[in-house]
């Protein structure tokens, strides 16, 4: 995990949990991945369409190019918000960087949170590139673009437990029943008369 600014976040069940947030170049460099896999969707949906459209008719030669303005609407307006989704407040590039959005206040993130904060991606990367949403997030002190204040959201650095195991053993009825067994194999019956 990266070292940086740290934020804590009281869950609704009281817990308090510390995260890494995720400095600007990291998310930059998230969303420049990101950006070049839906590039490289496009591209592939284009050669496809584009394949199996040129030997068509006209009427059909329409079809497919509507096809393809259609998917080129839902992966500008819904591609992140989706990415995100099924990913789990991820996306491939902010996977491959271990970082992920979660909801400010500790609340689980939900779906609506998602949206709105992919719909206004529009208003942060005007005139081009992510520029508001840049500059809204340098002067932010938790490195939040417009779209992420509006939905209550904020992008962290992925933790990792390392989980151990216990130092303790922890003695069952049926743990008790084999080492008693044991113990009584290996005393003779004067050892064991003095015991009980």
């Amino acid at each position: 995990m990266a070292v940086g600014k740290t934020i804590s976040i009281t869950s609704p069940e009281r817990i308090v949990f510390e995260y890494t947030l995720a400095d600007l170049g990291t998310r930059l460099a998230a969303y420049v991945i990101d950006l070049c896999v839906k590039v490289f969707f496009l591209i592939f949906v284009l050669l496809a369409l584009g394949i199996s459209g040129s030997n068509a008719e006209s009427t059909i030669g329409g079809l497919f190019q509507s096809s393809l303005v259609i998917v080129i609407f839902l992966v500008k307006w819904f591609g992140f918000a989706l990415m995100e989704t099924v990913m789990g407040g991820q996306t491939p590039g902010k996977r491959l960087l271990g970082i992920r959005v979660i909801k400010a206040d500790g609340e689980p993130l939900d779906f609506s949170s998602i949206l709105m904060r992919n719909f206004l991606r529009v208003v942060d990367e005007f005139p081009a590139f992510p520029l508001i949403g840049g500059v809204t997030a340098s002067f932010n002190r938790t490195y939040c673009r417009l779209g992420d204040i509006v939905a209550g959201t904020i992008v962290v650095y992925e933790s990792t437990v390392d989980l151990q195991s216990p130092d303790f053993k922890v003695h069952t009825y049926r743990s008790r029943q084999i080492e008693k067994k044991e113990l009584t194999r290996r005393l003779s019956e004067q050892q064991l008369y003095i015991i009980r």
